[in-house]
């Protein structure tokens, strides 16, 4: 497909409240900024400080998919935004007959905690599927308290065919239980949960991503008691506020000297790798980089060049740049694309529906049909342009 100008106006179908189906609208330059200058007024859930608890037991937990859903949303941090990443097609189980496919948990993070990876601290949750599933669906997120009462040892590995264990790395996540939950609230510690429960969990995620070459990409390496998610959970130090606002205020500084920079790139120009700029680009939103047509332009071609540095594929010039993202993806290849609305042109064959929202955020979107059958549908971002504005 012939790579689309940036900006280009294009039609775009919605599927949102009060519009009716197969409505189309343009967005103009003016209306850009106005839409990112709400986004960047959005309190982000990812690093908003939760109440404080005396339990020393107790958690808080921000909802991304409610137990027995195959919708794999994920929160975006700059914003807190929740999209649909991908519809998880049905999974063969490595070793034995059966497929997964539905979460046996809700799933999601602890707000304000942080992992070395730098992502949220992942926390999976047994009880009240329906609250969750509501949330959901309204995209209403109230911080809810549970109890922690063990471990999921989840690894991963990309280095197939993950013959030694050094190839392996840790991605545990906290398990707990909903404390409005009859049925599980009072339950103390994981020793508790039914064996075929905690093997359920155990299968699930170490098949839903699917397998590379015969091997798996995940695995689940036991579980572990209250005592020790707690220990692990120490290590975890709340994000307070007052850190927040120096990560906002240095990211815009360093986002102020970036726009004066533009002024003297070219096409032809080859920037260093900004590896400071990645890492605020996807905690930090900014609408200054869509004032007018000029900058918007000259923020994609620096960001799509600075993205595919982080895929170790660099772009020969900024002018390059988001061709070479294009091209990324008429392979099949992993890539990034920037989402201006989170829903697909062609709704009645895509499988994942995608939120209808106002996104402005790049995306991280690997071949999701992977491992899925012939049979099964494709997903939203595959009917998106590399930028969709």
């Amino acid at each position: 497909m012939k790579y689309l100008q940036i900006l280009t106006l294009v039609l775009i179908t919605i599927s949102q409240p009060k519009r009716a189906e197969g409505q189309s609208y343009r967005l103009d330059q003016a209306e850009i900024y106005k839409s990112a200058q709400s986004l960047q007024k959005l309190q982000s859930s990812v690093y908003k400080v939760p109440p404080t608890t005396t339990e020393t037991d107790s958690l808080y937990f921000n909802v991304e998919v409610s137990q027995g859903s195959d919708e794999k949303n994920e929160v975006r941090s700059a914003t807190g935004q929740l999209i649909l990443d991908r519809v998880i097609c049905p999974k063969n189980v490595l070793g034995k007959t059966g497929s997964v496919s539905k979460f046996p948990v809700s799933y999601g993070f602890s707000p304000a905690r942080f992992n070395v990876d730098g992502d949220p601290l992942d926390v999976a949750v047994l009880g009240s599927p329906k609250k969750y599933e509501l949330m959901v669906r309204s995209q209403q997120f109230v911080p809810q308290k549970i109890r922690v009462i063990g471990l999921v040892k989840m690894e991963e590995c990309d280095k197939v065919p993950c013959k030694n264990e050094q190839d392996w790395e840790n991605d545990w996540k906290i398990l707990g239980v909903d404390l409005e939950d009859a049925n599980y609230s009072k339950i103390k510690n994981i020793t508790e949960i039914p064996s075929k429960d905690l093997e359920k969990i155990s299968v699930y995620f170490s098949n839903y991503k699917g397998a590379k070459k015969g091997f798996a990409q995940t695995r689940v390496n036991g579980f572990a008691n209250q005592k020790t998610a707690l220990k692990f959970l120490a290590n975890f130090e709340i994000y307070s506020n007052g850190m927040r606002k120096k990560e906002i205020d240095l990211c815009r500084k360093h986002y102020t000297d970036l726009l004066h920079s533009f002024k003297s790139l070219t096409t032809k120009s080859k920037p260093a790798y900004d590896k400071y700029f990645l890492t605020c680009q996807t905690r930090v939103f900014s609408s200054d980089f869509f004032k007018d047509k000029n900058t918007t332009i000259q923020y994609m071609r620096y960001s799509a060049f600075q993205l595919l540095h982080k895929l170790g594929k660099p772009a020969m010039s900024l002018g390059e740049a988001i061709k070479n993202m294009s091209d990324l993806k008429s392979k099949g290849k992993k890539h990034y694309r920037f989402v201006g609305l989170d829903t697909p042109k062609n709704k009645r064959v895509y499988a994942a529906q995608g939120s209808g929202q106002l996104i402005y955020e790049w995306v991280k979107t690997p071949n999701r049909r992977k491992y899925c059958s012939a049979k099964s549908l494709p997903q939203h971002y595959e009917d998106n342009e590399i930028i969709d504005l």
